[in-house]
């Protein structure tokens, strides 16, 4: 059977093919006119500069997932962007947006978690490549659509201020007990330094060593020249000259001065000496005691540092999320899209209509052609309760 001849059979069936595209078309307007009018409010907001939760280092970002809000699906990373729409969409934040706006009501839900079904299904939250958190909410009544998606906005920064908070008040204490363990380290270092200091002499080893050497020449100097002078004396005057025994005296002083400043292995240090047998010795406890003390000094300056950070970040009341576009009752609907509706419906109407007009041609091709495969079929149209039909094709 050539193309021409399926025309030409089809146009024998034109009235119903006709018919049944009009009604079609005409419900379909009729549909379209009684559906609902949806509209959608848009708000949008970026992460500021800062991590959401925790100053410094990036660990803000993996909080939020740590503390229950994250999802599966969540990348591993994540973008500050993608962990805002993650607390957008988290259980916590849509029910309280369902008890703001009594959207059980609205809804008419029976309970809260078919109200979250419904919410979720007038819900979008994207993340655009700028960064971007756009919240889209549909809505019948374009005021309420406007105001839920402010509220999720609202609850947005709400959750991260608490979790802010909640997390630097964590470290705070934290930060507390160390220092106050790092107090007691301290003291004990300084004790130690202090009592090693008095058990031995050695204040600061390379300074006093080098005194003790420099006063060493000068003394050894004097005494050189004193000795010299003795020496000149003796030559010239006798025994008993007071000059002489003044300048004696004097070389016995220097005398007994150095070996107080020099004293070496196996002799009695005096109160000015350091043990210089036992030196290195003892500069390396020095060292030891001085570095701990340094260590403990250093450790309470950045935990106090820190300290005082994550203070001033529990108190703070900054906002975690900077808001780009407000949502706005919208004057205009997004659906339905009635002259898409009416256009799909009948387009679907006359192609149906014209498979069912070929199913008819060809049943009465065989009723003519073909007598005994139509009694079959007419026996098969009669366990269906459809003989009477048949027979009128």
């Amino acid at each position: 059977m050539t193309m021409l001849d399926q025309c030409l059979a089809l146009l024998r069936w034109k009235r119903l093919i006709f018919a049944n595209t009009l009604l079609v078309a005409a419900a379909s307007v009729v549909v379209a006119l009684l559906l609902p009018k949806w509209y959608c409010s848009t708000a949008s907001v970026f992460p500021p500069d800062e991590d959401l939760l925790l100053p410094g280092a990036s660990t803000g970002l993996a909080s939020l997932v740590a503390v229950g809000i994250g999802r599966s699906n969540l990348p591993v990373l994540a973008s500050p962007s993608d962990i805002l729409a993650v607390v957008l969409e988290s259980r916590g934040v849509c029910e309280e947006v369902i008890r703001r706006h009594d959207l059980l009501r609205v809804y008419k839900a029976p309970d809260m978690d078919h109200a979250l079904k419904v919410l979720g299904k007038h819900l979008q939250v994207s993340v655009g490549g700028e960064g971007v958190v756009r919240v889209k909410v549909f809505d019948r009544e374009p005021a309420r659509a406007a105001a839920i998606a402010n509220t999720f906005i609202e609850l947005l920064d709400r959750v991260n201020r608490e979790k802010r908070h909640t997390s630097a008040r964590t470290a705070r204490i934290f930060l507390e007990q160390r220092l106050a363990q790092n107090r007691s380290d301290m003291s004990a270092a300084e004790d130690t330094l202090r009592a090693l200091q008095e058990r031995t002499g050695v204040l600061v080893p390379e300074e006093q060593l080098k005194a003790i050497i420099t006063a060493a020449s000068e003394l050894q100097a004097k005494l050189v020249l004193r000795e010299t002078d003795l020496a000149v004396l003796c030559a010239q005057v006798g025994p008993e000259n007071p000059e002489l025994r003044a300048t004696e005296r004097e070389v016995e002083a220097l005398r007994r001065r150095i070996r107080e400043v020099e004293v070496r292995p196996g002799a009695a240090p005096g109160p000015l000496a350091l043990p210089l047998d036992r030196y290195p010795a003892l500069t390396v406890a020095y060292l030891r005691a001085s570095r701990e003390v340094k260590v403990q000094e250093m450790l309470y300056a950045m935990l106090t540092e820190q300290y005082e950070r994550y203070r001033i970040q529990e108190d703070r009341e900054t906002p975690t999320v900077q808001v780009l576009d407000t949502a706005v009752p919208a004057t205009m609907k997004v659906r339905p899209i009635r002259w898409l509706i009416c256009l799909t419906a009948t387009g679907l109407a006359f192609l149906g209509s014209l498979l069912l007009a070929s199913g008819f041609e060809a049943v009465a091709r065989i009723r003519r052609e073909d007598p005994e495969r139509f009694a079959g079929l007419r026996r098969l149209a009669a366990e269906f309760g459809l003989a009477r039909a048949l027979e009128r094709l």
